[in-house]
């Protein structure tokens, strides 16, 4: 697809039938064309992740926070 969208190729009919492919709107598709372009690659950028480490277990138990649910309830404050 990248290739015909370069290549001026690349129709709005095209765009809508991987759309409905996939189960997604054209826009997102449109978005991920232009991701593609400008990074030469189709995959998604890495996003940052929130990891739970032994000193995060060790604050929230000092705060005396030990259930999960707790915990979210901390986190969302």
């Amino acid at each position: 697809m990248l290739e015909r969208r370069l290549a001026g190729e690349l129709s709005t009919a095209d765009v809508r039938l991987v759309a409905v492919s996939l189960g997604v709107s054209v826009r997102t598709v449109w978005r991920w064309l232009a991701r593609a372009q400008e990074t030469g690659s189709p995959l998604p950028a890495a996003r940052a992740r929130f990891e739970v480490t032994d000193e995060v277990v060790e604050v929230l138990a000092d705060c005396g926070v030990t259930n999960l649910l707790a915990i979210t309830r901390w986190m969302m404050r």
